[in-house]
């Protein structure tokens, strides 16, 4: 997944790391607030945008135990808090 020093901002981006545990706590969220009774199967497709924050548009596959099905995902993740210590090296 691309950092936010490598995404121009306001730029949509295609994830190319799906497995990934940011990625996937994301995913695992989306499913939560969106249905009652499903689990995150997989990520099929990913995309995500520097804005305020980020935001993620997700195809997932999720699974209520007895079928699956494929969900489309909008999420803003938004920066609430930033922590700045001062630097030992120099950069």
């Amino acid at each position: 997944m691309a950092t936010p020093s490598t995404q121009i901002i306001g730029g949509w981006h295609v994830i190319k790391d799906l497995s990934s545990p940011t990625l996937t706590e994301v995913a695992i969220f989306a499913i939560e607030k969106g249905t009652t009774d499903s689990k995150l199967e997989k990520v099929l497709h990913g995309q995500n945008q520097v804005i305020d924050g980020f935001q993620y548009l997700l195809v997932l596959s999720a699974t209520n135990g007895k079928e699956s099905k494929k969900y489309l995902a909008i999420v803003l993740q938004e920066v609430v808090s930033c922590i700045i210590a001062p630097s030992t090296g120099e950069h």
